[in-house]
């Protein structure tokens, strides 16, 4: 959407300077960064104003290589784009709470593990060291961090 919205921009722009209109240079000054560091809302604004400013001008705009279908395509772009806005929240706030989920579910592990596997296991260290040394072993954690090089062979 953002770049079939440039597209006409760009177009809308060079008929602005051709024509020394500066009101329309003016109100159509956007850039894609402006959309794409825009909220949602501001960029479905933004879009809306770009079509109906294209769609005014669309017989100017053949002459900067735009197409009705050009205009035509942004408007459903927008208009797809605004009814795929309230699905892509509800997708945000249930993966935010599926992290929340996971990170109370790892402290719930991490307490059995330490209130009861490990007080059922301490029996094992006399009568069964090798057990014993075993789960303590693989209770370690063991942090490698991150790596951003490979590590050479040999090394």
């Amino acid at each position: 959407m953002e770049n079939k919205s440039m597209k006409l921009v760009k177009a809308l722009k060079a008929l602005a300077v051709a024509t020394d209109n500066i009101e329309l240079e003016r109100n159509i000054n956007y850039s894609k960064t402006d959309l794409y560091n825009a909220s949602d809302n501001s960029v479905a604004d933004i879009v809306r104003l770009i079509f109906e400013t294209a769609h005014r001008l669309t017989k100017e705009l053949a002459g900067y290589l735009i197409t009705e279908d050009d205009i035509e395509l942004v408007n459903t772009l927008q208009q797809q784009f605004l009814l795929a806005m309230p699905e892509r929240r509800e997708k945000d706030t249930e993966s935010s709470t599926a992290t929340t989920n996971i990170e109370n579910i790892v402290k719930e592990i991490a307490a059995l593990q330490r209130n009861k596997l490990d007080v059922l296991i301490a029996p094992l260290e006399d009568s069964n060291p090798d057990f014993y040394q075993q789960y303590k072993n693989a209770r370690k954690i063991i942090d490698r961090g991150i790596r951003h090089e490979h590590e050479e062979e040999g090394k």
